[in-house]
């Protein structure tokens, strides 16, 4: 199962841990290795004195059960409650002290080794499932969701068996990962500059819910696009809590008929970006508001056009605040200059 966490990568030399890292943006990453000792299932010394380096691989997730303990003791404290356990699991890695990320009650379970360097040699089984099985006699958690197919029929009947089961999972997932047993055959295929050729991920279907469309109002994109946003009833989809969601372009809002007021079908796209599917016609009730594009910028006043055959409403004025806000913050943003502390708020 592909784990809805953080993933991180931990270094042992002669069997004690010596670093921790967070995959970040897949070149660069954090270092981690005071919190990542405060984590359940991370040991701080192998259970076999292995000569040498190697690195494991693994999730660290915050389980549903740990995630609705932590927010009803936060509400009681009247605290801010977490979104998610994915964003609580990473938000408690990067904590500048390790009593708070121990607070997390967070857990770790490997999938794989990195970079291996024993004096056995290169691997510490032939193939991936029994790495797996020798990270637990080495003092890892046991990875029971773990399954051998000898077959495509097999393959799909694990993937419908944890679609059955995903909703009752102690913790999130968000996919199904298919790769070669063969740690030989595994290096025989290599990998793209996508990745490896001997794995792939299967994404599940997006966890969808019913909610009311309150209102759509319009937000100024940082090219001076005047966006469609729903404005809805909290709803939580996928164990995060959505009260806003893309409607796209004017063009998706008539094909999608929705109107303010309607139920409609909520999901999160790639289980990242919420949206409205569209609505739930059966509910719908006489007098709902038809959403219009709008005649001027709601930031700066400046009157709105629309390209001819576009189904994007702009506003013209390049000095328009609310885009030169939006610019700033994409020019500081991670994947442009990364200027850590200087976020929305500030700007």
């Amino acid at each position: 199962m592909k784990f809805d966490g953080a993933s991180v990568s931990l270094t042992y030399r002669d069997g004690l841990l010596v670093n921790a890292a967070t995959r970040g943006d897949g070149t660069t990453g954090e270092e981690i290795l005071a919190n990542a000792k405060t984590v359940r299932g991370i040991p701080y010394k192998l259970s076999e004195p292995l000569p040498g380096t190697i690195e494991v691989r693994g999730e660290i997730v915050m389980l549903r059960s740990t995630f609705e303990r932590l927010n009803l003791e936060r509400a009681e404290k009247g605290v801010q409650v977490f979104a998610n356990p994915r964003n609580a699991a990473a938000g408690g890695l990067r904590q500048k002290d390790s009593r708070e990320t121990s607070k997390r009650r967070l857990d770790f379970f490997p999938y794989g080794t990195g970079a291996v360097d024993l004096r056995t040699g290169r691997q510490i089984s032939a193939t991936h499932s029994g790495t797996l099985a020798r990270l637990h006699d080495l003092g890892f958690p046991r990875r029971t969701d773990v399954q051998i197919c000898l077959n495509v029929e097999e393959l799909i009947a694990y993937i419908e068996d944890v679609k059955t089961r995903r909703a009752d999972l102690p913790f999130g997932i968000d996919g199904v990962v298919v790769k070669i047993d063969s740690l030989d055959q595994q290096e025989d295929l290599g990998s793209t500059s996508h990745g490896p050729r001997w794995a792939t991920a299967y994404k599940l279907p997006s966890e969808q819910a019913f909610t009311r469309l309150n209102k759509v109002f319009i937000q100024v994109g940082r090219t001076g696009t005047l966006n469609p946003v729903a404005d809805l009833e909290p709803v939580v989809v996928g164990g995060v809590t959505v009260s806003r969601a893309t409607l796209h372009n004017w063009d998706e809002v008539v094909r999608k008929d929705v109107r303010e007021g309607d139920t409609v079908i909520v999901q999160r796209a790639g289980d990242v970006i919420p949206q409205v599917v569209g609505p739930v016609l059966e509910k719908r009730e006489e007098g709902f508001t038809v959403p219009v594009p709008p005649t001027h910028c709601p930031a700066c006043g400046t009157e709105a056009v629309r390209p001819e055959g576009s189904p994007f409403v702009l506003c013209p004025n390049r000095a328009c605040p609310a885009q030169v806000s939006m610019k700033i913050q994409h020019f500081v943003g991670r994947k442009m200059m990364d200027i850590d502390g200087l976020g929305e708020k500030l700007i």
